[in-house]
C-alpha cells in the first residue's frame, strides 16, 4: 500500500485490518496515465494476500486436528480415571491393612467404609488433575505433530470422565466440579506445551547419538 501511494499520490485517510477482509478510506487524486492502473492492481495484490491468508490459518487449522491421534487421546483420558481409582483402593487396602496388623484380626468394615468416604472425595480430584498433566507430557511427546492440542483434548475429555462420575453418583455438579473441570483442561493444555518443549529440546541431543551410532550417515 506504500509502494501505491508513492507511485500514485493516494492519500489513506483510515484503514481496518480483520482476519480475511481489509476496509481502505482512500482519496485518489489525478495521476499520470502510466500510473492509473496500478493502484487497482496493487489492491488486488493485497485482496489476493489477504484471501490467501485466511484460507493458510484454515489449513494449518485443520491440519493440527487431522494430526491428532484421536486413539492415544482418548487412551490417555481413560488411564487418568482408571490409574486415580487404582491409586486410591491401593490407598484403601493399605488402611485395611493397617487396621488388620492392629487388631490382629479381620479390619473393621465400618472403619474402612468411613476411611474410603472421607477421603475419596478429597483425594480423587487431585489425582485425575496430577494424572492428567502427566499423561499429557507423554503423549504431547510421542505425538510429534500438534502436540499441544493433544494435551488440551486430553485435559478436555479427562475433565468430561470426572464430572461423569459425581453426577452418576450424586446426581448434580457443583462449583468445585466446574473450578477441578477447568483446572484439569488447563493442566491438559499446559502439559502438552512441556511435552512439546521436551521433545524439542531432545531432538537434537537424539539427533547426535543416532549418527554417533551410525558413523556412516556423518559421510
Amino acid at each position: 500500500m506504500g509502494e501505491a501511494c508513492r507511485k500514485t499520490g493516494w492519500q489513506v485517510h483510515a484503514y481496518c485490518l480483520m482476519r480475511n477482509p481489509f476496509h481502505l478510506v482512500i482519496e485518489t487524486p489525478q495521476v499520470a496515465p502510466e500510473w492509473r492502473g496500478a493502484g487497482v492492481f496493487l489492491l488486488e495484490q493485497l485482496r489476493g494476500i489477504s484471501h490467501a491468508g485466511g484460507r493458510t490459518g484454515e489449513q494449518r487449522m485443520n491440519h493440527s486436528l487431522s494430526s491428532i491421534r484421536w486413539l492415544r487421546v482418548l487412551s490417555a483420558a481413560l488411564a487418568v480415571i482408571a490409574l486415580s481409582f487404582l491409586i486410591l483402593t491401593v490407598i484403601v487396602a493399605v488402611y485395611a491393612f493397617v487396621l488388620a496388623f492392629q487388631a490382629r484380626a479381620a479390619p473393621d468394615q465400618s472403619a474402612i467404609s468411613h476411611f474410603a468416604a472421607r477421603v475419596s472425595p478429597k483425594l480423587m480430584p487431585w489425582l485425575e488433575v496430577s494424572l492428567t498433566f502427566l499423561a499429557a507430557v507423554i503423549v504431547a511427546r510421542r505425538a510429534g505433530k500438534a502436540s499441544a492440542i493433544h494435551g488440551l483434548f486430553i485435559g478436555i475429555l479427562a475433565g468430561l470422565l470426572s464430572l461423569a462420575v459425581p453426577l452418576a453418583f450424586a446426581g448434580r455438579l457443583g462449583l468445585r466440579n466446574m473450578v477441578l473441570f477447568l483446572l484439569t483442561v488447563g493442566l491438559g493444555w499446559v502439559g502438552g506445551f512441556v511435552g512439546q518443549w521436551s521433545s524439542a529440546h531432545d531432538q537434537p541431543h537424539a539427533d547426535v547419538r543416532r549418527r554417533s551410532k551410525n558413523p556412516a550417515s556423518l559421510n
